[in-house]
């Protein structure tokens, strides 16, 4: 188990996936009737995205704690990368 969740690639996976999965999961949830692209330009409109992709943020942040606690830093390192990117994007969306 060490050595499939402590290497770079699978923390670069797990980084990518969790943030994308954990919004198709806020949206399965709040929402029965609308489409993904409804789903959005309402976000949009509302001006609660933003709130809305850092709530998914959030397991990659619970599971950074995990892979820190068990001290394997190479999916650490992994998970850290696509992390940036997703935050930087936010930023980017907000201004």
């Amino acid at each position: 188990m060490t050595k499939l969740f402590n290497n770079l690639w699978s923390g670069i996976a797990l980084g990518t996936l969790i943030p994308v999965l954990s919004f198709l999961g806020i949206y399965i949830w709040f929402t029965n009737t609308l489409t993904l692209q409804e789903y959005l330009s309402k976000l949009t409109y509302s001006n609660v995205a933003t709130n809305v992709y850092i709530w998914s943020m959030i397991p990659t942040f619970i599971l950074a704690s995990v892979l820190y606690y068990k001290k394997w830093d190479y999916g650490l390192k992994g998970l850290i990368i696509p992390t940036f990117f997703y935050i930087f994007a936010i930023v980017i969306i907000n201004f």
